[in-house]
């Protein structure tokens, strides 16, 4: 820190803090990753596992054509015009928060993909490929979660991998 309260530079920053075990731990408790491991893609859609801190929190479904490219995305909650409630956004790299509408990705409650469509994920449990129970009710606790994370100013991360069934472990 320079005598004006500024950080110097934030890469010497970032250094100082990946190599202190403490301050390590402080800076990647600031946001939270959800990693979706997509398992299987059938012509009934794309089924995957969403995992958070390592442990399962429900299964995924996308539409079998209309889906996001594996990588890296953050999501914020947006007010969308025709949604009664603020919904998680999946935002694309360099996208801000203003810039998100009607046609944004977004993380949803419902029970099969065929009618999904700019990326949209679809939560709950799964029973068969390209179909999913209890969507709400995965929907609503993982928005809780995710509102929470939020409260506390936390950076919600989204990771996609693309995972074949025999790579993934048996656990998820």
């Amino acid at each position: 820190i320079n005598g004006h309260g500024h950080f110097r530079s934030l890469r010497i920053f970032s250094k100082e803090i990946l190599d202190d075990p403490i301050n390590k731990s402080i800076y990647f408790s600031i946001f939270m990753e959800i990693i979706i491991y997509r398992r299987r893609f059938t012509r009934w859609g794309v089924d995957g596992t969403l995992v958070i801190k390592g442990t399962k929190v429900c299964n995924t479904i996308e539409h079998p054509e209309r889906y996001l490219p594996a990588g890296d995305y953050e999501i914020a909650f947006v007010s969308i015009a025709n949604k009664s409630r603020k919904m998680p956004v999946i935002l694309r790299k360099g996208q801000a928060v203003w810039e998100v509408g009607i046609n944004s990705p977004c993380l949803k409650p419902g029970n099969g993909p065929m009618t999904l469509k700019y990326g949209c994920i679809i939560l709950g449990k799964a029973v068969a490929s390209g179909l999913v129970i209890h969507s709400q009710e995965y929907f609503d606790r993982l928005c809780e979660r995710l509102r929470k994370a939020s409260k506390k100013k936390e950076c919600i991360k989204l990771r996609i991998i693309d995972w074949g069934s025999d790579e993934i472990s048996i656990a998820f």
